[in-house]
């Protein structure tokens, strides 16, 4: 090794195990904490009716966009339904192109831009949300 050449060590090589190792944690926030503080509306009873077969959750400003009345269980169940569609036929689409499957369906809801998320909840099984577009 010339004078010129400094040692590369085990992260600079690549290994990114140990990267956030002595990092400072600012905040976390577990799916639990956001359904305990109010920002995710669990709805697991209601999509297992429309065939969803993971827990679902929806966020506080798509829950404050369904309507406070009477109405209000049958528009969820609207809601559920496009997701459900939205999720079908995104997956469909994805093999019928050949693409690996993504962990979002886009669809839109009463003019709002929306789409159902799946990734691990708080443990590795999967969970499912529905957002705002521009939410995560």
């Amino acid at each position: 090794m010339n004078s010129n050449t400094t040692p590369v060590n085990e992260h600079q090589a690549g290994d990114a195990a140990g990267f956030w190792d002595d990092a400072d944690v600012i905040h976390v926030m577990t799916r639990a904490n956001l359904i305990d503080d109010g920002s995710l509306i669990e709805v697991d009873d209601f999509a297992r009716r429309v065939g969803f077969r993971f827990p679902l959750a929806i966020s506080r400003a798509v829950w404050c966009e369904l309507p406070d009345t009477s109405e209000q269980e049958a528009r969820l169940f609207e809601l559920l339904m496009l997701a459900k569609i939205a999720a079908t036929t995104s997956a469909e689409l994805d093999r019928a192109m050949g693409r690996p499957s993504g962990n979002r369906a886009d669809f839109q809801f009463d003019g709002m831009d929306l789409y159902l998320h799946i990734g691990p909840g708080d443990c590795p099984k999967p969970v499912l949300t529905i957002m705002l577009q521009g939410e995560d």
